[in-house]
């Protein structure tokens, strides 16, 4: 089995976060530095709290991951129009952490976070703030797009070749809104699917070629259907 994993770091292309740098907050925005993915955030005059709103300068598709310089200090990454995240999240343990990817703009979107230290009784994650993705949903390609049936309430979806076509490409997928995240893989074995890396399907560089049903995209909808891939699996 071949599985193709994203990079972690942006520029050097080594799997690892690197050496870990301290920022501090100011006025709820944190600035990124040159050739750096692994944050340690200082509250704003060493408060006990602080909320962080805007981090500036990450490169666009780069990813970073952050946590709390002080476990016994309160951040909290406020989901608005610079953070685009699955609802405000809060770092205060050890262990607690987030990893974003910047879109451009000063605009990052959350990938993944990992919250350990939530303690008895604290509240978890909503279900709407769920990384769950659903039973799996059958769109068809028409001219090159897979069209949402069901208002973008699907998030697995297995793409079907246009008039069963022994392939097909796949150059959109309207109907999902900002910040949405959804997986694709085909429907069949015997039909094959190729993700094209367009305009709107913003790809690591190149096409993806799924001609097994265990073939999967991982993509973010950045809006105006336009959508970031953040990962794929060939088998």
């Amino acid at each position: 089995m071949a599985v193709t994993w994203k990079k972690l770091a942006y520029y050097d292309e080594v799997s690892s976060w690197g050496p870990v740098s301290n920022v501090t907050i100011s006025g709820g925005v944190i600035a990124a530095i040159d050739n750096v993915y692994n944050y340690s955030v200082i509250t704003e005059g060493l408060a006990a709290a602080d909320d962080l709103d805007k981090i500036t300068g990450v490169p666009e598709n780069c990813r970073i991951i952050l946590r709390a310089n002080d476990p016994d200090d309160v951040v909290t990454l406020v989901s608005g129009t610079f953070l685009k995240l699955r609802g405000d999240f809060v770092l205060n343990g050890t262990y607690d952490n987030i990893v974003l990817v910047g879109a451009g703009s000063d605009v990052c979107y959350e990938e993944s976070r990992c919250s350990p230290n939530l303690g008895d009784g604290a509240p978890g994650y909503d279900v709407e703030d769920d990384m769950k993705f659903g039973a799996a949903h059958e769109l068809t390609i028409a001219s090159g797009v897979a069209v949402s049936d069901d208002s973008g309430a699907s998030r697995n979806l297995l793409i079907d070749t246009e008039g069963d076509a022994a392939s097909d490409d796949l150059d959109n997928i309207t109907g999902y809104a900002e910040g949405d995240a959804v997986i694709i893989s085909p429907a069949h074995d015997a039909r094959t699917v190729v993700v094209k890396d367009s305009s709107n399907l913003n790809l690591q560089g190149a096409d993806f070629t799924m001609d097994n049903i265990y073939d999967s995209m991982f993509l973010l909808n950045l809006g105006s259907d336009k959508w970031k891939e953040l990962s794929r699996s060939g088998n």
